[in-house]
């Protein structure tokens, strides 16, 4: 069964570049990226994006956070308001797992290894907005 999440950040209106802080109503507090689990496809359908002009790129880390590579840009670029509706979802699916040990002596756990993060790049620092809708469903 799919869990659908609508997911809410905004820049920090100081630094032209950064990385989106998300929160949800599905989970507390700010996070800044999303962890997708092993046999797990997350399916992003809906960007919107309103505010200071301001590019989001979508990135995908597949080694736990070390690297990041760019899927997605949208561009908003002027102020106003950017409605990007994906008939085709953008779909990150978690293939690579590692056995990690959460505490010093402990036994390794399977630790999924895919994330995914919004991050941003403005020609001068403002307010921008983004909401995505995400699904997150397993896959065969």
């Amino acid at each position: 069964m799919a869990d659908v999440y609508t997911l809410y950040g905004e820049t920090d209106g100081v630094n032209a570049t950064g990385i989106i802080s998300l929160t949800s109503q599905f989970f507390t507090g700010n996070v800044s990226e999303i962890k997708v689990d092993f046999g797990v496809a997350a399916k992003i359908f809906v960007a919107e994006i309103s505010g200071k002009a301001c590019d989001v790129i979508l990135e995908v880390s597949e080694d736990d956070g070390s690297t990041w590579k760019p899927v997605k840009v949208w561009s908003l670029v002027s102020d106003g308001h950017l409605n990007v509706d994906q008939r085709k979802p953008i779909i990150i699916q978690s293939n690579k797992i590692e056995y990690k040990s959460p505490v010093a002596g402990l036994p390794p756990q399977l630790t999924p290894t895919t994330l995914f993060r919004f991050r941003y790049q403005q020609p001068t620092a403002g307010k921008t907005y983004i909401t995505a809708v995400v699904e997150f469903d397993t896959y065969d």
